[in-house]
């Protein structure tokens, strides 16, 4: 490693005056390079070679209030170091009353990191690198990575544009433990995120309808998908009268799920271990106990399209319907569900969907079981909703794979500690169906807080001479 780093230093020895081409202003006063670290580093010190110039009416000044040192991370892929800078900034007393600090083209303000070190971080993150990757090579802590993605991001993604949004769909999904929820908005028709909030009732999803009507939008929107939760149908109702409500086949399949089908399943498996405590025959205890384990996935199984289960799957389900007269009545009912919404004809959707309707009864009565009947009245008062939802011809794929995609962006956070910058992850994730953020901006520019830098501007940076 020392020889190295003496053929590394020997080689950076002669290319000082490239190196002072990075830091318009300054020149390198001395450099050392450290070796006790896991990656050596390289330590420069400049010193400035010119007047320093007034950052409001741009003229060179003699006079300067104060100095003081400032330290900061740059990035170089020529030596394979960290490199630190360390540098004079000055604080000039200008002819034009202003007393502030002077302003250099190659460092922000404030900032850890040179201009050019942010480029390269933000390009590597616009390259979908994450954020270990980065923080193990770049040797910077997750944090600083996530305020430099965090300002790239809000540089670009400004207020959605409503100008082609005709139908929409609005969701929920959990963000962490506790019930806690936030509200996602999306354009059906290109899936691009135009909106989050936190929170899914009706004061936390406001503000998206008031930055619709503010875009003039309001007026253009036809559809709107949503669960059967009662607080969406109702904001949309209030804020989009001329729209129609369609529900999501995702959602009254998982209310099917949930709300009959587990129930009958939980009812079964109480008839079948009291069965099982009375019996004292061991092989009909384990006939029964077998019953029972197949009855533990059954509810997942009721739902699945049967091309898509493998054959010991449709074993089990076989055994289960034939064993369970309930499961047996109920097994039709999620293929029907489906089919309802591929139907655009409205007439003949309104026919299958009452035909469902009164065998969801039929079942409620032929086996003492509420839950069908409860969710055949669901479905009765929800009837509008689902015959639009086939009319408009909607699917769920869409929306169960931003769903998807944002269970994997809190796995890959690891908890969300900042709302607002989740927010803008899954905006990012989803621009619209060919769509792009990052074309337009090549390598060599740099998102900061008051502009966009590019590397072109410190080549053209004029430092007046000392007189």
């Amino acid at each position: 490693m020392s020889q190295i780093v003496a053929a590394t230093a020997e080689q950076f020895s002669r290319q000082i005056p490239l190196i002072e081409c990075m830091y318009p202003g300054y020149r390198v006063k001395h450099w050392n390079i450290e070796q006790n670290h896991s990656v050596p580093r390289l330590f420069l010190e400049l010193e400035p070679v010119g007047l320093p110039v007034c950052p409001r009416c741009r003229q060179p000044c003699l006079h300067i209030h104060d100095q003081k040192t400032r330290r900061v991370r740059d990035y170089s892929s020529l030596w394979g170091f960290d490199i630190f800078v360390e540098f004079p900034v000055r604080r000039v007393r200008c002819r034009c009353g202003c007393h502030r600090t002077e302003r250099l083209s190659w460092v922000e303000p404030r900032a850890r990191l040179t201009n050019q070190m942010i480029s390269h971080l933000q390009y590597r993150l616009r390259s979908g690198e994450t954020h270990k990757d980065l923080a193990e090579s770049l040797h910077l802590s997750w944090d600083t990575i996530r305020v430099y993605d965090e300002l790239m991001l809000k540089k670009v993604l400004r207020d959605p544009d409503f100008s082609r949004v005709e139908n929409i769909a609005i969701d929920e999904f959990s963000i962490r433990k506790g019930h806690r929820y936030a509200t996602i908005v999306i354009d059906v028709d290109v899936c691009k995120v135009l909106w989050v909030g936190m929170g899914k009732t009706i004061n936390s999803v406001r503000p998206f309808f008031d930055l619709l009507r503010k875009a003039g939008a309001d007026k253009r929107i036809r559809s709107v998908s949503c669960d059967m939760n009662a607080a969406y149908p109702r904001m949309v109702r209030e804020n989009l009268p001329q729209a129609v409500i369609t529900y999501d086949l995702f959602h009254v399949i998982s209310n099917f799920t949930r709300d009959v089908l587990k129930e009958a399943k939980k009812a079964a498996q109480e008839k079948l271990r009291a069965e099982i405590d009375r019996m004292e025959d061991d092989e009909e205890k384990e006939s029964l106990s077998r019953q029972l384990r197949d009855l533990k996935g059954s509810d997942w199984l009721m739902v699945r399209r049967k091309e898509d289960l493998k054959a010991h799957r449709l074993e089990t389900l076989d055994r289960v319907t034939k064993e369970n007269a309930l499961f047996a009545a109920l097994q039709p009912v999620a293929e029907r569900l489906r089919k309802i919404w591929s139907i655009r004809s409205s007439f003949e959707s309104r026919q299958n969907l009452l035909w469902l309707i009164n065998y969801l009864r039929g079942v409620a009565a032929g086996h003492d079981f509420r839950p069908a009947r409860r969710f055949a009245g669901m479905l009765r008062r929800r009837l509008p909703g689902i015959i639009h939802a086939g009319k408009f011809g909607f699917g769920t794929s869409r929306l169960e794979g931003v769903n998807n995609r944002i269970k994997v962006i809190k796995r890959k956070a690891y908890g969300i500690r900042n709302f607002r910058y989740f927010s803008l992850k899954i905006r990012e994730t989803f621009p619209g169906k060919g769509t792009s953020l990052w074309i337009g901006y090549p390598p060599g520019i740099a998102f900061l807080k008051t502009r966009v830098w590019s590397a072109y501007e410190q080549l053209n940076t004029y430092f007046p001479t000392k007189p």
